[in-house]
C-alpha cells in the first residue's frame, strides 16, 4: 500500500517490522498464525490479532509522547527520549537502527496529529467530485447544509488525525456526519471488535441488517486495504475504487457459520 500519512508509516513499521524483529517473534508468530487462522477459519484472522496488537502499541507510543513532549524543551532530544521509552517499556531486543527509526516515526506522527484542514486542502478535495456523496453510504452531501441536516458535509481523515493522520488531500474524503460518527478515530480495520460476530450459516436478511455499523465499516476497510496492497495505491484511491457499502450485506456461502471475513460490503465481492 502507498502510505501517505505519518500515522500509517508508524503503524506499518510496528506491525511489519518491529513485531517480527523482537527477539524470537518471527518464529512465535508463525506458530500462532497457524492456530489463529484455523480458529478464525480465515487466513486474515492472524493478521487481525497482529494488527490489534500493533494498534495498541501505536496508541501507547503516541500517548506517551503527547505527554512527555511538553516536558522536553530541546527538540534535539525528542528522538532520544522516545528511544529510551521504547527500550524500557515497549520492545526488547530490537536493533538500534530499528528503535531509532521507530522513535523518529513516533515524533513525526505526533507532530502530524490534530492539525486543522486548511482552506486550500478542503477546496482541492471538494473539487475532485462534481456531485458530492459520502464515500461510505453514498448519501448526497451539500456544502451549505447545517450540521443538524443529514446532508451536512464533513471531510473524513481516512487515517485518523488523532493517530498521525495528516490533514492532506490524499487522506481526506467527503463523508456524512452519521458515517463519520461510526468511523471516528478508527485506525485500520483491526481497531474494531470483529471476533464476536458469528451468524448462522444461512443468516436471514434481518440478521444481516442488524450487523453493527462499525463491523460493516471494518469489513469495507479490509476490502480497501486488500486492494491498496495488491495495486500499491493509497487508501483513498482504494476506497474510491471499491465504492460505497451495500445497504444490505452479502456473505459467502461456505456451509459453516458466517463470520466477519465472510461478509460482503460491495457487489464486486459477490
Amino acid at each position: 500500500m502507498k502510505r501517505v500519512t505519518a500515522g500509517e508509516r508508524l503503524f506499518y513499521l510496528v506491525r511489519d517490522e518491529a513485531l517480527d524483529a523482537s527477539e524470537r517473534a518471527h518464529a512465535n508468530w508463525s506458530n500462532l498464525a497457524t492456530l489463529f487462522n484455523q480458529v478464525g477459519s480465515d487466513a486474515n484472522y492472524s493478521n487481525y490479532v497482529k494488527g490489534a496488537i500493533a494498534v495498541h502499541i501505536v496508541r501507547k507510543l503516541l500517548r506517551y509522547w503527547e505527554t512527555e513532549k511538553k516536558n522536553c524543551a530541546d527538540e534535539s532530544l525528542y528522538v532520544r527520549k522516545v528511544t529510551a521509552f521504547i527500550k524500557q517499556d515497549v520492545f526488547f531486543g530490537l536493533s538500534e537502527g530499528l528503535v531509532n527509526g521507530l522513535a523518529r516515526a513516533v515524533v513525526q506522527a505526533e507532530s502530524a496529529s490534530f492539525r486543522p484542514i486548511n482552506s486550500s486542502v478542503k477546496e482541492n478535495v471538494l473539487r475532485e467530485k462534481v456531485n458530492l456523496r459520502c464515500y461510505l453510504c453514498n448519501r448526497a452531501l451539500e456544502k451549505d447544509a447545517c450540521n443538524k441536516h443529514a446532508s451536512h458535509l464533513t471531510l473524513e481523515h481516512l487515517w485518523p488525525t488523532s493517530i498521525g493522520g495528516d490533514s492532506i488531500d490524499n487522506n481526506l474524503l467527503p463523508a456524512c456526519k452519521y458515517c463519520q460518527e461510526v468511523t471516528k478515530d478508527t485506525a485500520s480495520w483491526e481497531w474494531l471488535n470483529i471476533h464476536n460476530l458469528v451468524l448462522p450459516s444461512q443468516p436471514s436478511e434481518e440478521a444481516l441488517i442488524a450487523v453493527p455499523n462499525k463491523v460493516r465499516f471494518a469489513r469495507h476497510y479490509l476490502e480497501a486495504i486488500t486492494l491498496a496492497d495488491e495495486q500499491k495505491i493509497s487508501l483513498k484511491q482504494a476506497f474510491r475504487a471499491i465504492g460505497p457499502m451495500r445497504k444490505i450485506l452479502g456473505h459467502n456461502a461456505t456451509g459453516s457459520p458466517v463470520t466477519f471475513f465472510d461478509l460482503q460490503t460491495t457487489w464486486e465481492m459477490s
